[in-house]
């Protein structure tokens, strides 16, 4: 998820911080124990030891989606007992707290002093972009679950992602606007501080016009304004057939609310970042109605998906949200490319050989849907559209990659 939930900091600070980890990042690098070389390795038949990091934000802002991702990663090792063959799998989790100095700090301990051989996480892209640039240049593996900004994943050999990215979000919905709510005329309202908001704006507005469509209005606003009335009202007056809305659903309530008190008759249409049951106590009847597209739902049929929301529900309590899902997914990836490491007779403890056995994945079957990576460790496969209802989110349809 390329969300942005808060004002940047010091990029001084942060540039300054990221050199001296990239630095130390590149005098260290990932690993594990191999067999034979110590405690858990070796005499006693073991393979050895594993070590991944887990790095979300599990305080702060976006803490929710923090933890769902985690629930859903810590699930699938917990169902494979945290073995790979014959090699323990140790989990080290961190707190990044959404905040990209924070989480430098915390990747490059993970680097430096506990040697994991992957990364999972973040959730947002405002954070994975940073880690990534230490990551790589350590040659750690990185699988980010959900951070979609179209620039996180290109040139870099060791950074894959378990998420479609923005610009076919953008190019979805512009379809489903097109072909399903057969809408010729389209309004937009983003965040023009935060790169996913922008990124998907940019996709959209360049998908709906290229199937014909119109763009009549394009309005802005800044991370943490409250008050959309000044652009809701020109977008009112413009007629739009849909309001394209690429945030998160904190703003996407309050803007829903708004939008319908001055006369947006406009179907509202969104991304990832609505997918959170506060969406609906924020914008209450005004949200109702509407769509996004996502990376899962609940109600998809594939046999992964079904025993997957089992076993969520079973330990959990709840249904899983698309980021549990993708967490999930992300987890198993890598478990799948140590396996195949394995299997061919190779080191799972070292970082490019699991980076090469991710990078030709083909087929996998996830609960997101089968996936193999693109040139740029993308995953190709399906988005689905969910309507917003009094009951919750609502299967509309896939839509396959073109």
């Amino acid at each position: 998820m390329g969300i942005v939930t808060a004002r940047f900091r010091s990029h001084a600070a942060l540039a300054a911080l990221l050199a001296a980890a990239l630095l130390l990042a590149a005098c260290g690098g990932g690993g594990g124990t191999p067999a034979g070389s110590g405690e858990g390795g070796g005499g006693d038949g073991s393979g050895g030891t594993i070590k991944v990091g887990l790095l979300m934000p599990l305080t702060g802002q976006i803490s929710q989606f923090g933890k769902q991702t985690s629930n859903g990663a810590k699930l699938a090792f917990e169902q494979k007992g945290y073995q790979v063959g014959n090699y323990k799998i140790e989990l080290v989790e961190e707190d990044d707290k959404n905040d990209e100095t924070e989480a430098v700090q915390r990747v490059q301990k993970l680097i430096t002093q506990d040697q994991v051989v992957a990364v999972i996480g973040s959730v947002s892209s405002r954070i994975s972009i940073p880690i990534s640039e230490v990551l790589e240049q350590a040659g750690v593996v990185h699988l980010t679950p959900t951070s979609t900004a179209d620039n996180l994943t290109p040139g870099k050999k060791f950074v894959f992602r378990a998420c479609f990215y923005d610009s076919f979000q953008g190019r979805v919905m512009a379809k489903f606007a097109r072909e399903h709510l057969k809408a010729n005329t389209a309004a937009i309202l983003y965040d023009l501080k935060n790169p996913y908001s922008e990124g998907l704006y940019k996709s959209f507005e360049a998908a709906f016009k290229e199937l014909g469509g119109q763009v009549v209005a394009v309005e802005s606003y800044q991370t943490d304004d409250q008050d959309f009335h000044a652009q809701l009202t020109k977008i009112a007056n413009a007629k739009p057939d849909v309001l394209f809305i690429p945030d998160y659903y904190d703003p996407v309530g309050l803007i829903a609310q708004q939008a319908r008190q001055v006369g947006v008759q406009a179907t509202m249409l969104g991304a990832d970042g609505w997918d959170d049951t506060q969406l609906y106590e924020l914008g209450g009847e005004a949200i109702i109605g509407n769509y996004f597209s996502n990376h899962y739902s609940t109600e998809q049929e594939n046999p992964e998906s079904k025993a997957f929301v089992e076993a969520y529900r079973q330990k959990y309590g709840e249904d899983p949200s698309a980021l549990a899902a993708l967490g999930y997914d992300a987890a198993n990836l890598l478990m799948d490319a140590i396996q195949r490491v394995i299997d061919s007779g190779g080191d799972p403890t070292d970082a490019g050989q699991i980076r090469d056995a991710l990078e030709n994945t083909q087929g996998f079957k996830g609960v997101t849907g089968t996936i193999a990576f693109d040139e740029n460790h993308n995953p190709v496969k399906p988005a689905v559209v969910l309507e917003t209802t009094k009951d919750g989110h609502k299967y509309v349809t896939t839509v396959e990659p073109e």
